[in-house]
């Protein structure tokens, strides 16, 4: 595969967006005191319409079986204007049409290594990956209505589904390189999907495996693995938009839809019901 470079041009158009300043402080005692606004809303910026899109998917054991419908529900509904291009992980031949991919092969182990791992295998292919903006997607999701280019800016996060204006479930640990404490906390993001550009996703993937690393030369694994990853970096770096949970959007769970109090959210990109320990195996 040839060496990816990202346009000057591009570059240049998204490197000054940043995100609205968050509302002002509420007294929720012991939470977080400031959430960055969620965005929720279509965009069709002509202007973002040459920037190329890289999907970074991985699909080892029983996970293949998501990656043609995932694909599908991308192509017509996706950033339709764009051009995209499939970068798979996966420990099997994978085989599609009609859209360009590229396979990068990596071992299967039994859950979380997948997870823990993954900003390993990118950084170990990131002269491979395709993209001007790269978008980590589940493979078992689907996307269910219009998704634009609302998502193109140089640090996408999206709202975790599960935690809407309180407190995540941070690594607690202080003497974690995870470890977030309730003074630089904002939201809490979900691993499922983000979107960034390409060289902000691999000061990302660099940051990830290192911390990963210097965990495990301690004995330890991130309490929520690479999530857990994500959400210290992005008190770190802070996102430049956050997208609502439409992006972030768990099927059937009506005890998630309850916990969003009079918010209401439509859904985008549906995270699919399955038996964790059969599909993980």
């Amino acid at each position: 595969m040839r060496k990816h470079r990202i346009s000057s041009e591009y570059r240049n158009r998204i490197v000054n967006t940043r995100i609205s300043n968050p509302p002002a402080p509420r007294n929720h005692g012991l939470l977080p005191m400031n959430f960055y606004p969620l965005h929720s809303d279509f965009e069709n910026d002509p202007t973002k319409h040459d920037i190329r899109i890289g999907f970074v998917i991985i699909a080892t054991g029983k996970y293949d079986i998501f990656i043609e419908p995932l694909i599908n529900s991308i192509e017509k509904f996706f950033l339709t204007s764009n051009k995209k291009f499939y970068n798979i992980f996966s420990d099997k031949d994978i085989k599609l049409s009609k859209v360009g991919y590229g396979i990068f092969k990596i071992e299967h182990r039994p859950f979380p290594y997948p997870t823990l791992h993954r900003f390993h295998f990118f950084d170990q292919y990131k002269d491979s990956i395709q993209g001007d903006q790269i978008i980590y997607i589940d493979a078992d999701t689907l996307i269910t209505s219009q998704i634009g280019t609302e998502v193109i800016t140089p640090i996408t996060a999206t709202q975790h589904c599960g935690f809407v204006n309180r407190w995540g479930s941070f690594e607690n640990r202080m003497e974690s390189k995870c470890y977030v404490n309730r003074s630089e906390a904002m939201n809490y993001y979900g691993g499922g999907f983000y979107s960034l550009s390409h060289d902000e996703f691999f000061k990302l993937c660099l940051f990830g495996k290192q911390t990963v690393d210097w965990e495990a030369s301690r004995g330890r694994v991130p309490v929520w693995h690479d999530e857990s990853v994500l959400n210290k970096y992005l008190t770190l770096v802070k996102p430049t938009r956050v997208l609502s949970p439409s992006y972030h959007y768990p099927e059937n769970n009506q005890t998630i839809y309850s916990s969003w109090g009079e918010q209401k959210f439509d859904c985008k990109i549906l995270l699919l019901n399955k038996n964790h320990k059969e599909i993980r195996a």
